[in-house]
């Protein structure tokens, strides 16, 4: 006999969890949806009534191997470090670990092997493991990550939001991906990633900038640039398709559910 289907729950239940609930459905063999939580609760009346959990803190009721969020960063603060005593956690926003106090304290537990496995899903960010690995040999010097969109692609907080223009190419931010995250913790998961990979820079070393571009009505821009020891530089460009309004590019859907 084959091994028993993976149970997994979902927190969140936006464009990326209906995404990840299909594709979920479509391989009964690997996967079993054991319950979905979002934050709206009507948005889950269509779903079936026996996985739709109302209560976040009753994940620990559905005996679920893996719990994948794709919801907040701030559910990510509150719960991660009990959920990963339960079940092994795929985490979609990494703009929580910004966070020092969180960041040191999953780090300690999951290094002291108190906890199940955790994963960081890479979304948009491409060259993740080559940063890794310059960082692990100590040789990255800096990484910059320049992020351009739609103004109507960003969700953000204020001074920002006050900032877009919907005329005219503006940029919002530059500086710390530390402080980014702060101001919008739903748009640049992908510099987290980045900072996550170059750990000897970390969140307050990785430079972020935020541009918001009217004329990008099909596409979102990531550029890198990495710079090492011994003159080493590489720059890359992803040209990410996404339509307006919408946050995330339709590459960093099947990123996400390849994390899976």
């Amino acid at each position: 006999m084959g091994e028993k289907p993976r149970r997994v729950g979902l927190l969140g239940y936006g464009n990326l969890g209906r995404f990840l609930y299909e594709n979920l459905r479509k391989n009964p063999s690997q996967w079993e949806v054991a319950f979905v939580w979002n934050r709206s609760l009507e948005k889950l009346n269509k779903l079936p009534a026996h996985i739709v959990m109302s209560d976040i803190n009753n994940y620990n009721k559905f005996n679920v191997d893996l719990i994948v969020e794709v919801c907040h960063p701030d559910v990510v603060k509150d719960h991660a470090l009990n959920m990963i005593d339960h079940a092994d956690m795929l985490i979609g926003s990494p703009t929580a670990f910004a966070d020092k106090n969180f960041h040191e304290k999953l780090t300690e537990k999951i290094q002291n092997g108190n906890s199940k496995n955790c994963y960081i899903a890479r979304g948009a960010l491409w060259s993740a493991g080559e940063i890794k690995q310059m960082a692990d040999g100590d040789w990255l010097e800096s990484l910059s990550v320049v992020m351009t969109k739609h103004p109507s692609c960003y969700k953000l907080e204020s001074p920002l939001q006050s900032k877009i223009s919907d005329d005219k190419r503006v940029v919002l931010y530059e500086g710390p991906v530390r402080e980014l995250c702060k101001l919008a913790p739903n748009n640049v998961n992908t510099m987290a990633c980045a900072a996550l990979a170059a750990h000897n820079l970390g969140f307050d070393r990785v430079r972020g900038v935020l541009i918001s571009d009217p004329s990008l009505t099909n596409l979102h821009i990531i550029d890198l640039d990495v710079k090492g020891t011994g003159g080493f530089a590489a720059h890359t460009v992803r040209r990410n398709p996404a339509t307006m309004n919408n946050v995330t590019g339709s590459a960093t859907y099947r990123s996400l559910w390849a994390s899976v």
